[in-house]
């Protein structure tokens, strides 16, 4: 299994909910600045800083977590190039069920490397 470096660009394309996709548009840009196992290897979970801040009402991220989303989707795909499903927030997994509801920011999208 590789693991993409940290620094690397990404692309982040939202899909869901609709009003943070409206709030947010379509694409967000970054960089991994981190990779941690998460809640299982099978699954690592990425730290992206963002290249521009994602809002969700109240809310203001400058960082994402993103999460391979479904079981096919894996790191060796992502290292190729390829576009991965992904569940995104505004914490760690681990984090998530201790912050209270409005301080939670959580969207659907896919992440793919940019290669130069």
């Amino acid at each position: 299994m590789m693991v993409p470096p940290d620094g690397l660009k990404v692309r982040i394309s939202i899909s869901d909910p609709w009003d943070f996709y409206t709030e947010n548009g379509s694409v967000a840009t970054g960089r991994i600045v981190g990779v941690s196992e998460g809640t299982s290897c099978l699954r690592p979970e990425f730290k992206i800083e963002l290249d521009a801040p994602l809002k969700q009402k109240e809310l203001a991220a400058k960082e994402v977590f993103a999460r391979l989303r479904h079981r096919n989707d894996t790191i060796d795909l992502l290292s190729s190039g390829e576009r991965v499903s992904c569940n995104f927030s505004n914490c760690p997994d681990e984090e998530w069920g201790r912050r209270q509801p409005e301080a939670r920011m959580g969207f659907i999208g896919s992440l793919q490397l940019e290669f130069l």
